[in-house]
């Protein structure tokens, strides 16, 4: 792919741009899209709604300490093949929930999940300056965060509608095949250009952690779920 000719054009909306709008995406709607099928999966598993809903709280629990983590680690790769990387682990964990046999293989899955997940939202800001031009860079990291944003409005009902028609397992076989068409996507379009300077130093990453406000924050969003 022609970044330059990308960045150039006139076009913000392009198939690269859509593509990482669209990760995105998929990565709120995996997370929110639990909330709508709880009930069905607490009577396939049969586990009380309590249990089903700690899924929630251990997604929350590993995601926020696994993205400033995560994007540190990240940051010393290339950042293409961090990113396909991390959506190969993104789509491993949703096969895992898909195919879930019992109650612990389907929290391993959403562990797995919410460990890339964080990181999965980062890299994709940095191909800013790939594909479009500096005053659309702030338009295009909205974007990015509007994914999430989006998935969190549509996540519980086109979760619960696909439980309701199809059976709750159906909503996971969505987003894997999602995930695939949008892995293909970017195998296609997304450039191979790496900004990777190996100087990110992990251990600061942990300083965020001295921070009560973070904790208190963890602590809430357990609660809430």
């Amino acid at each position: 792919m022609d970044a330059t000719r990308t960045r150039s054009g006139s076009r913000f909306f392009t198939v690269p741009v859509v593509t990482l709008i669209a990760l995105t995406f998929l990565l709120g709607l995996s997370e929110f899209i639990v909330v709508g099928v709880m009930q069905p999966i607490a009577s396939d598993m049969r586990v009380s709604l309590a249990a089903i809903g700690s899924l929630v709280s251990a997604f929350a629990l590993v995601y926020a300490p696994m993205t400033p983590i995560g994007a540190a680690v990240s940051a010393k790769f290339n950042r293409f093949h961090a990113l396909m990387a991390m959506t190969g682990i993104f789509l491993a964990g949703n096969v895992l929930c898909a195919f879930a046999l019992n109650y612990p293989m389907l929290l391993v899955g959403r562990i797995v999940i919410a460990t890339v997940s964080g990181p999965l939202v980062a890299v994709p800001m940095t191909f800013a300056p790939d594909l479009v031009g500096a005053s659309d860079r702030p338009r295009f990291m909205s974007w990015i965060f509007s994914g999430i944003s989006i998935a969190a409005v549509f996540g519980v009902p086109i979760g619960t509608f696909i439980a309701q028609q199809f059976g709750w397992r159906w909503s996971f076989h969505l987003i894997n095949l999602l995930t695939v068409l949008v892995i293909i996507s970017m195998l296609r379009c997304l450039p191979r250009t790496s900004y990777a300077t190996g100087t990110t130093r992990f251990l600061p990453q942990f300083r965020l952690f001295t921070d009560v406000r973070v904790w208190y924050g963890m602590c809430l969003a357990s609660a809430d779920s």
